[in-house]
């Protein structure tokens, strides 16, 4: 029975969104934008964009072209949180190697991680 609701989620679609940057304008700058306008983001075009799964960063990626379009190249899997054992404990969120998924809690290690 499990092996078959997790078969039927493996098809579920998600919306990911990659943010390259933001910027402010005032009013009349906005209005006044023209085709050909270039814009100053709050990243450089080397730092890591965020990429979000329904609004919650799961990833960091670099923005790139492949092929005339545009791209990115995903570089960390963010942690993904456990039920807090003490929820009055903040939960620290890390990046991982690949191949380890285990986060800490204030400093603890993570129930089921082990040090082998």
């Amino acid at each position: 029975m499990a092996w078959r609701i997790a078969r039927e989620l493996n098809d579920v679609k998600v919306t990911l969104n990659a943010h390259l940057g933001r910027t402010r304008l005032s009013l009349g700058e906005l209005l006044a934008l023209q085709e050909g306008d270039i814009l100053r983001l709050d990243r450089g075009p080397s730092d890591l964009v965020d990429v979000r799964v329904e609004g919650v960063v799961k990833y960091e990626a670099h923005p790139m072209g492949r092929g005339g379009n545009h791209a990115i190249e995903v570089v960390r899997k963010m942690a993904v949180p456990s039920v807090a054992r003490n929820m009055a404990a903040p939960v620290q969120h890390t990046h991982l190697p690949e191949g380890e998924d285990t986060m800490t809690q204030s400093g603890e290690e993570a129930e089921g991680a082990s040090d082998e």
